[in-house]
């Protein structure tokens, strides 16, 4: 249990925006747009930057 830690779960909150589109294109049937494709591996580039020390 020692390793899901506040940190832990604060680099998984940073994903709420690409969990929120890939519900609403499944649930929805939203048309996912360009610039939710570009922001996936920004957002990842952000939790590989700051989970970096």
């Amino acid at each position: 249990m020692s390793c899901y830690s506040p940190a832990v779960a604060g680099y998984f909150s940073k994903l709420t925006p690409l969990f929120t589109a890939l519900l609403s294109s499944a649930f929805l049937g939203e048309v996912p747009h360009l610039y939710h494709v570009l922001a996936f591996p920004l957002i990842m580039g952000g939790i590989v930057v700051s989970s970096r020390r």
